[in-house]
């Protein structure tokens, strides 16, 4: 793997306060900030009542060693200003099992003595799944361009290998022409259904499924699940997009159609191509240098008929490079 050399700045990836007592906020102040992780720090009960209102964090994390922490969980989760933000307690075995309200139950739990790193990788997991429910896309339910952005940043600032596999939808245009935009976004919510499945089922549990908008989808992995979850996808799509045609098109192949002359023609079904990218061998310091090495990778497949992905090339010995570097 290409390490960068750039100094890692950007704006933050979310804003964490923390209540407890000064060395331990400041140990946590510093291992959050290496992942641009703001930290909103609260030294009592009412500072941190009082910050969650005004300061607006993402997360709330209670060391509940200080007296009547307890009772200001309890107001932070009963009051309609507070009770959506996460909250995190953290304390002995002893104190954490202190009884509260049946009804109000913190989202996490971490026991002293804890590694710091342990608070890190629970609030990231927070603030991804914060960001890619607020990044919806309407017709396929995926989080979009702007949750790939964010997560391809993330990987990058801690040096991560990452593969990211980009789906296009083909032939989706004459689609929508011949069946209509609503058979249209039939298809485009199956290809989210199959990517989604496919990862559940062959991926890793924060891997990311993507709709970058029109027939475009992107989902990050690990190198080593990447190729399992690629044929998943394309697989179940070519098995699913049946049902969307007539027995007598499926037979034929194609779709014959009137074109904007009037003259009938033959329409090729719609399938699904896939560029894998990874970092293993070049650097990639922004999400559109990805979008653009895919791009130039499936122009490169389209030139050889009946095949849809980067392993069928590389099994052929046809491996595409992105400037004179192979992807992977």
């Amino acid at each position: 793997m290409t390490i960068s050399t750039r100094k890692k700045t950007g704006k933050c990836a979310g804003r964490v306060l923390i209540e407890s007592d000064a060395e331990l906020r400041d140990i946590l102040r510093t291992n959050l900030a290496q992942v641009r992780i703001e930290v909103i720090q609260a030294k009592n009960n009412s500072e941190a009542l009082k910050k969650s209102q005004t300061e607006k964090p993402d997360i709330v994390i209670l060391d509940v060693t200080i007296p009547e922490t307890l009772e200001a969980f309890e107001q932070l989760k009963s009051s309609p200003a507070t009770s959506h933000i996460p909250v995190i307690l953290m304390g002995t075995e002893k104190s954490l099992s202190r009884p509260t309200k049946p009804e109000i139950k913190a989202d996490s739990y971490i026991t002293k003595p804890f590694d710091p790193k342990e608070v890190v990788i629970l609030a990231q997991a927070y603030l991804r799944n914060k960001k890619r429910s607020e990044n919806i896309n309407q017709i396929s339910g995926l989080p979009g361009e702007a949750q790939f952005a964010y997560e391809i940043d993330c990987l990058v600032q801690q040096e991560k290998t990452f593969a990211a596999i980009y789906l296009d939808i083909d032939n989706l245009r004459d689609f929508n022409r011949i069946f209509g935009y609503d058979q249209g976004d039939l298809a485009i919510q199956m290809a989210a259904d199959v990517a989604g499945e496919a990862v559940q089922r062959a991926g890793n549990e924060d891997d990311l499924v993507a709709h970058l908008g029109s027939d475009n989808f992107i989902v990050v992995t690990t190198v080593r699940k990447s190729r399992t979850v690629c044929r998943r996808i394309l697989a179940e799509f070519d098995r699913r997009k049946k049902s969307l045609y007539s027995h007598d098109d499926l037979l034929k192949g194609f779709v014959e159609h009137e074109n904007e002359m009037g003259i009938r023609q033959q329409y090729p079904l719609i399938g699904l191509r896939a560029a894998v990218v990874t970092n293993e061998k070049t650097a990639f310091h922004h999400y559109l240098q990805i979008i653009e090495a895919a791009s130039e990778q499936l122009e490169y497949i389209s030139h050889f008929p009946g095949v849809t992905n980067f392993y069928d090339l590389r099994e052929a010995g046809m491996e595409p490079t992105v400037s004179g570097v192979p992807v992977t």
